[in-house]
């Protein structure tokens, strides 16, 4: 079937708890093997929603009010999309005033983006930090196409698309917000290991970080192309190609 090999459908994914599989192996394999359900404890969608519930599942789960808020957030969004989230809601979920939702953030709308950012923020350091690899541009290698697998299935970027595609194209293409600022941040330190370790050639890291997060947004952005297509893992595999040959010394 069409798209078997990354996961299926956004759909599928946020409704179904589908993990990512048969993602194409480079030598850095750490990542992709966790996303094609290695025993290894890596970081899968599946991995890090069952983590959540069990924290949440607790009354309060040990989390602030803060922290309460900004996990309903997500929820609401993951269920309505971005504009249709309300103070109500979220304040439902977290089961806390709306008063203390608008006390802790302002309104609706900065609630949102930080909850937005809080999460992808988590999510990239969780898969960056667990990337295998023997040398800086393995690691960063396996990150990068780790997170455009695993980022193009992700609950709220399917979310976005489902439920407010002209939001989704606002959060991802007229802008290089926080959670792309992130990301290039982790992918300096990464080509500044590389420099050290002699894997990465010399390069200006700033600018080769924003050029490298584009290309992964790129196909995080086209996900639903990628996984509609039979080739989907050797266009995975081109990926890696094309970053391990750009980085190299």
């Amino acid at each position: 079937m069409h798209g078997d090999r990354l996961g299926g459908a956004c759909g599928q994914r946020r409704d179904q708890g589908i993990e990512p599989r048969g993602v194409a192996r480079n030598p850095a394999a750490g990542v992709h093997d966790e996303m094609a359900g290695g025993a290894s404890g890596g970081v899968t969608h599946g991995r890090l929603r069952r983590l959540y519930d069990a924290r949440v599942s607790q009354p309060g789960g040990g989390r602030t009010a803060e922290e309460r808020i900004l996990d309903a957030a997500i929820d609401a969004i993951v269920s309505n999309g971005p504009r249709r989230t309300t103070a109500t809601d979220i304040a439902a979920r977290a089961e806390v005033s709306r008063m203390t939702v608008y006390r802790q953030f302002g309104d609706v709308k900065n609630t949102v983006r930080e909850a937005m950012n809080r999460l992808m923020r988590s999510y990239l350091e969780s898969i960056m930090q667990q990337a295998a690899g023997e040398t800086a541009r393995d690691r960063l290698v396996s990150a990068i196409t780790g997170c455009v697998v695993f980022l193009g299935g992700s609950p709220l970027l399917c979310a976005l698309r489902e439920h407010d595609p002209q939001f989704f194209g606002q959060y991802t293409l007229e802008r290089f917000g926080a959670s792309q600022r992130d990301a290039a941040d982790l992918i300096v330190q990464m080509i500044g290991e590389g420099h050290a370790d002699g894997s990465i050639r010399p390069l200006d890291a700033d600018s080769a970080a924003v050029m490298i997060v584009l290309t992964a947004q790129a196909f995080v952005v086209g996900a639903p192309i990628l996984w509609a297509r039979d080739d989907n893992e050797a266009i995975v595999s081109e990926l890696n190609q094309m970053l391990e040959r750009y980085l190299a010394a």
